[in-house]
């Protein structure tokens, strides 16, 4: 009995390492990139170097935070995620092409955290938004019994090779835990575009406990 208990704090801990490792994995680009811009702009343009960094921060802040959840609020991640889209508009002086629409009916539902932050960040790190004629698109809902979300943009670079899918390939290893046999997702691209599509049910999401305790 002793063994078994033994081997099976040792399971838990391996698994939760793991997940800090893959929640780890974000943000890397969009750190350099706003530091970078923050360093540029700290004397030419000090209000924006300073907006830049309360949302820096504010985002930084949610990821080490929401390290100690499974889930979190839905609407929590959305806020975070509109620092994410007005920090990029900072950095490009509002001049990215994005259409985010939101069709929330469960206003208490909760999700994987970093999930939709890292799909945006990469929608921005890979995606050509300066076309206003095709512009990228965020689409989220959230019903009694299910979260939705797709997005779609232009590809800047060329297809990104397995090496350079290690964001995608976590998000999916991370799902697989959390909601086993309740989720879809899927990537791929298609006469320039790319696009991620991720659905999630959540009907019996209280039954899914923390491994953490």
């Amino acid at each position: 009995m002793q063994q078994k208990l033994e081997n099976e704090q040792l399971r838990t801990s391996l698994v939760t390492i793991e997940k800090d490792y893959l929640r780890a994995q974000i943000n890397p680009h969009l750190l350099y990139n706003t530091l970078s811009f923050i360093k540029v702009n700290a004397i030419r343009s000090p209000e924006q170097a300073d907006e830049a960094m309360e949302k820096l921060t504010l985002i930084m802040d949610y990821a080490l935070e929401s390290n100690k959840e499974i889930f979190v609020p839905l609407i929590k991640e959305i806020e975070h995620l509109e620092y994410l889209i007005a920090l990029n508009q900072l950095r490009y002086a509002q001049n990215l092409n994005l259409n985010f629409t939101k069709s929330i009916t469960n206003h208490h539902c909760k999700i994987l955290p970093i999930i939709l932050l890292t799909l945006v960040e990469n929608l921005f790190k890979h995606g050509n938004l300066l076309d206003p004629s095709r512009p990228a698109l965020i689409e989220l809902g959230a019903s009694a019994d299910r979260i939705t979300f797709h997005t779609r943009n232009l590809i800047k670079d060329k297809l990104k090779s397995k090496r350079e899918q290690t964001g995608l390939r976590n998000i999916e290893q991370r799902l697989a835990k959390s909601y086993p046999g309740q989720y879809a997702f899927s990537f791929g691209s298609d006469d320039g575009y790319f696009h991620t599509q991720l659905s999630i049910s959540i009907s019996n999401i209280h039954q899914i406990e923390d491994i953490r305790e």
